[in-house]
């Protein structure tokens, strides 16, 4: 039984199905597309998930695409778009479709909105994970009765495996994918500026002096990942919009 539920692991011993590792994945979309080079550049992109990976090589084999013309398009275009769901799999549904349904349904059992503050955060923050006093700061829940509700909120991400901890236990972490498909959903609704100018303002307190960097430095390098996290981000979505407007003023 497969389930992202991780409140099924009382029923009896649990085993993780991972992302491939690089060479599988590699070897996976050339069985698939019949192509050679650039297949990890595209496992790179999809973060080695083996359903996006299935759902992508889909795609470049039906519409008969090379790996850098797929690359481009997966960065410049929502989820949806160049990861559909494949009509010859017995899974229903596309990567994104997914990944927003286990999200919704965390959203759903909270009526404090705490979840929606939380991953739209992680979203737009560092790919490698934030620390757990960072992201207190950032949605707003450093006094303690604040953390408690934060690390609740945390636990039912991580039981509906949308995120997880690090291995220290003091960083969580955000699939790449499931990152993209929050960013995705706050481009449609127009709340992505909104989350990365929020973010950003609540992670001023932390910039270190920089006559204190070296003696700060393994907190600045956090800090130096996020910004620069978040200023990739904005200025993905600004070009978007740019482009969106071309599309509707020459339509």
């Amino acid at each position: 039984m497969t389930s992202t539920d991780r409140a099924f692991t009382s029923l009896g011993a649990d085993i993780d199905v991972g992302v491939f590792d690089r060479a599988q994945s590699v070897a996976y979309l050339a069985k698939r597309t019949g192509l050679g080079d650039g297949a990890a550049a595209v496992a790179e992109e999809l973060a080695d998930l083996p359903l996006a990976l299935a759902q992508a090589g889909s795609v470049i084999k039906l519409q008969n695409l090379s790996y850098g013309v797929y690359l481009d398009r997966l960065r410049a275009l929502p989820l949806d778009e160049m990861l559909p769901r494949d009509r010859g799999d017995a899974y229903p549904q596309s990567v994104a479709a997914a990944i927003l349904l286990s999200i919704e349904a965390v959203e759903e059992e909270d009526h404090c909105g705490q979840t929606g503050r939380v991953v739209s955060a992680i979203a737009v923050l560092a790919d490698d994970g934030v620390d757990r006093g960072v992201l207190a700061l950032v949605v707003g829940a450093a006094v303690e009765n604040d953390r408690h509700v934060l690390d609740a909120t945390l636990g039912r991400l991580v039981e509906a495996s949308v995120l997880v901890w690090a291995r220290d236990g003091h960083a969580i972490v955000m699939h790449r994918l499931v990152a993209r498909t929050l960013r995705d959903r706050m481009q449609t609704t127009g709340d992505l500026f909104a989350a990365i100018t929020h973010t950003s303002i609540a992670l001023r307190p932390l910039f270190v002096p920089e006559n204190q960097a070296w003696d700060n430095r393994l907190a600045s390098t956090e800090i130096v990942g996020h910004s620069v996290s978040l200023w990739r981000h904005a200025a993905h979505a600004a070009e978007s919009r740019v482009l969106a407007r071309i599309v509707q003023e020459a339509a």
